[in-house]
């Protein structure tokens, strides 16, 4: 098992200096490679480093690239911070907007993200970094829903928000494949959002949901 990124001790400059180095390198690679184009030997070469000083300090290359990626997951956190967006329902859909858009920014970011999260075995640290963490912040906006009337009554907040990240990841997937194009991808992460809470959700809440549904528009 990997140890996770922020498990690990960085106690000297030389140190810090040195795995944003790496970091940096990484992120490099991932723009002009991809996930598949990456390397623990070129990325070595690149960095400076001995091949030998990744897998001490990472483990793998997948958990190498998440540390170096990590920085987004963070952003798209705080952008959903930074809108005002109120609590509940309208809070999960500016989460799930900000997402699809900083998928379309950074494209090969999201593809390496995606690539190392179906690799990993049950336990992996990458679950709770690509995959655990966000669940919390659903579970929290769930709650609000449930406890403003939004929701039916007896609803399952935690089962639902898991189905609601897996939703999530198979968007990415189905891009991934070619099944959906990267211009609708913020369009379908709203449209698997909004379909997943019209089936907890009642009255006023529902019914801006369908109408929220039925404006977005249809790929070709």
């Amino acid at each position: 098992m990997t140890q996770p990124a922020e498990k690990r001790k960085y106690e000297s400059p030389r140190q810090r200096e040195r795995q944003a180095a790496i970091l940096e390198a990484a992120r490099r690679m991932l723009e002009k490679k991809g996930y598949s184009g990456v390397t623990m030997r070129a990325l070595a070469r690149e960095a400076s480093v001995a091949q030998a000083t990744l897998y001490n300090i990472y483990g793998s290359k997948d958990d190498l690239i998440l540390s170096a990626v990590e920085d987004l997951l963070l952003g798209v956190e705080a952008d959903v911070h930074s809108t005002g967006s109120t609590p509940g329902i309208e809070s999960i859909l500016t989460r799930a907007r900000i997402n699809g858009l900083q998928i379309q920014k950074t494209p090969k970011y999201a593809d390496a993200m995606a690539r190392a999260l179906a690799g990993v075995k049950a336990g992996d640290p990458l679950v709770g970094l690509l995959y655990t963490r966000a669940l919390p912040f659903l579970e929290e906006h769930l709650q609000v829903a449930l406890e403003q009337g939004d929701l039916l009554p007896r609803v399952d907040v935690r089962l639902t928000a898991q189905h609601m990240v897996g939703q999530h990841w198979g968007v990415t997937w189905l891009w991934i494949l070619g099944v959906i194009e990267l211009d609708n991808i913020v369009a379908e992460r709203l449209r698997t959002d909004i379909t997943a809470l019209i089936a907890v959700t009642r009255g006023p809440a529902r019914q801006n949901l369908e109408r929220q549904l039925a404006e977005l528009p249809i790929p070709a």
